[in-house]
């Protein structure tokens, strides 16, 4: 009776575990196909784990690190909207006490001299440039605090798809090591028959 035994896994034939006519029994080891290329193949995949492991740890790493940006930027953020509320304040009450000299000098004449407004209109100049300079701090500490939010979400991204490629990664080692395991199925010859070779993979 002929038998035609489909392999279970594609590859080269390295040797055959019969010789054509024998008889051959369910449990015989019928050929050893393409070991080498499947043992590499699954070490491969085992240093595919292993990196995307290292990658989830490293953009993991990078979450904290974007959230400590954040806090940092936050208190910038604040600082920087203390510091131009101040100024506007500083600068409304230059400007009601120059309208009130003003007003004083018009009232009385002689009340107020001409340097004493042209020196208060010099400070509330002043304390308007210093009213600009915050608010571009405050801005800026915005724009950072923005950016420093973006960073966290790149971080977090970066962790999903970090978190894919090892699910995936270990779908790959996990197919590897099953065909493996079929061409490395041994099984050990009889203590009577020394000459029966064991087979290291199985079709």
């Amino acid at each position: 009776q002929v038998v035609t035994v489909p392999a279970r896994v594609d590859g080269v034939v390295e040797s055959l575990g019969f010789e054509e006519g024998s008889l051959v029994e369910t449990t015989t080891e019928l050929a050893v196909v393409d070991r080498s290329r499947r043992l590499l193949a699954q070490a491969e995949a085992e240093k595919s784990v292993a990196q995307a492991r290292a990658a989830v740890a490293t953009a993991a790493a990078a979450v904290p690190r974007a959230d400590a940006a954040i806090a940092r930027a936050s208190a910038g953020v604040e600082r920087a909207a203390a510091l131009a509320s101040a100024a506007s304040t500083d600068l409304r009450e230059g400007q009601e006490m120059l309208a009130r000299r003003e007003d004083l000098r018009k009232s009385s004449p002689g009340a107020v001299s001409v340097e004493e407004v042209a020196q208060m209109r010099a400070q509330v100049d002043r304390r308007r440039d210093a009213v600009g300079v915050a608010q571009a701090a405050h801005r800026e500490a915005e724009g950072a605090k923005q950016e420093a939010e973006g960073a966290l979400g790149v971080a977090k991204a970066a962790v999903v798809e970090a978190e894919a490629e090892v699910a995936q990664a270990e779908s790959r080692l996990a197919i590897a090591v099953r065909t493996a395991e079929v061409l490395a199925h041994r099984r050990e010859p009889p203590p009577h028959d020394p000459a029966q070779r064991r087979a290291d993979d199985r079709v």
